[in-house]
């Protein structure tokens, strides 16, 4: 496993917790990422933070978009 694809993978979840769009986007198949996260403990750690963080990111878009819409 790579570290520069590693940070890449780390960044996109963030901005975009989606990751068979992330893994495409990058060129990597979902089970070499998930084979990534099954070996490395530190790197299944930070994805799933990169995950929460995204996913809140989005939910607080959504909402401050629907209030903005009332």
């Amino acid at each position: 496993m790579k570290k520069q694809i590693t940070k890449k993978i780390l960044l996109e979840l963030s901005e975009i917790p989606n990751v068979s769009l992330i893994c495409k986007k990058l060129s990597i198949s979902r089970q070499t990422f998930y084979r990534w996260k099954k070996e490395n403990p530190e790197f299944n750690k930070a994805v799933d933070e990169s995950l929460e963080y995204g996913i809140e990111s989005i939910s607080d878009l959504a909402e401050s978009k629907l209030i903005e819409n009332i």
